[in-house]
């Protein structure tokens, strides 16, 4: 008679049949859902960087906002000049407000209208000139950095053009630029010389800027004088020539700040931000070396159509942005 023996389980193999069976993915169905994955990031990583992009533009839009404020805030609380020696303050000259500064290197700076500015000959630009060959000299607003107000950075990728309105016509400037209040808190425009009656007039709209930090102001040098290309003096342009000449981009050793390509700087009526990256690669480098640009120009059109529109009150200071 046979006699069958039990097959004893250790406890291995009890382990073993009790486990269940995980059924594992194939080859073609991980291949399937690694490109399932790769058409959802496809679609979604040009929004992501688009919305990183507009976030970041929105963030300047409301430091642009807040600076203004502050300058106009800072223009009508100081309505006197309250550091002048009596003898360089003649009577003729008459606090003039403060103004936030938009430089190249993407910074604005909180500036307000000196006494003591001097040009180049040590003539007060306060003071009118009856000895000049046009008959005066007119009276011309020097400004320097508010005491113990730090430039503001803005995001190094986002860019940001001055509007300037003159007679019937519009002229978009790339920085430097001021928006600039009075000591009543006005909005002070930039006009065209042709569209006013004397010099007296034009030089009353622009800001004196000691921007080569040599101690005295050039007020010929100008945004129109042939010398100048935006992209030389942005420090994030392919294009950006630093140098450690006074009359070349760069940092100036001793005050530690980026030099500015002209010291008789526009004041203007709003301001374009946009994405610089987006800029660079729908214009042209040959399309971006002029000093300002009309309306009809590749760049001009392109900021109407793809940035935002920041204007300011004339009375109140107001930053509006405004929709298309």
């Amino acid at each position: 008679m046979h006699v069958t023996t039990p097959i004893r389980l250790t406890a291995h193999h009890a382990a073993v049949e009790s486990t269940p069976r995980v059924r594992a993915f194939t080859l073609v169905e991980l291949l399937v859902v690694m490109g399932i994955m790769v058409m959802i990031l496809a679609i979604a990583v040009p929004s992501m960087s688009s919305l990183f992009n507009s976030g970041r533009v929105d963030g300047a839009i409301d430091t642009i906002t807040v600076a203004a404020a502050s300058a106009r805030s800072y223009a009508v609380s100081v309505p006197r000049f309250f550091d002048a020696d009596p003898i360089t303050v003649p009577e003729e000259g008459s606090y003039s407000g403060a103004a936030a500064l938009f430089t190249p290197a993407n910074e604005i700076r909180l500036i307000h209208n000196v006494a003591t500015a001097r040009d180049g000959n040590g003539w007060p630009l306060e003071i009118k000139d009856p000895n000049s060959p046009f008959g005066y000299k007119p009276q011309r607003n020097g400004y320097q950095d508010i005491h113990g107000r730090d430039p503001i950075s803005l995001p190094s990728d986002v860019g940001f053009m001055g509007i300037v309105r003159i007679a019937n016509a519009i002229k978009y400037i790339p920085p430097p630029f001021a928006v600039s209040f009075n000591q009543n808190g006005n909005l002070v425009t930039f006009s065209d010389p042709v569209t006013v009656p004397a010099a007296r007039d034009f030089v009353r709209f622009l800001v004196y800027y000691d921007g080569d930090y040599s101690g005295d102001y050039n007020v010929d040098l100008d945004r129109e004088d042939g010398t100048y290309l935006p992209d030389e003096w942005d420090p994030q342009s392919d294009q950006y020539t630093p140098g450690t000449a006074s009359d070349r981009p760069g940092i100036d050793e001793d005050f530690d700040m980026h030099r500015l390509p002209f010291e008789a700087i526009e004041t203007v009526v709003g301001v374009y931000v946009y994405d610089k990256t987006q800029l660079w690669e729908a214009v042209d480098a040959d399309d971006r070396k002029l000093p300002s640009y009309d309306t009809n120009d590749p760049l001009g059109q392109w900021l109407e159509d793809n940035a935002v529109l920041l204007m300011f009150n004339r009375y109140t200071g107001r930053a509006v942005q405004e929709v298309e």
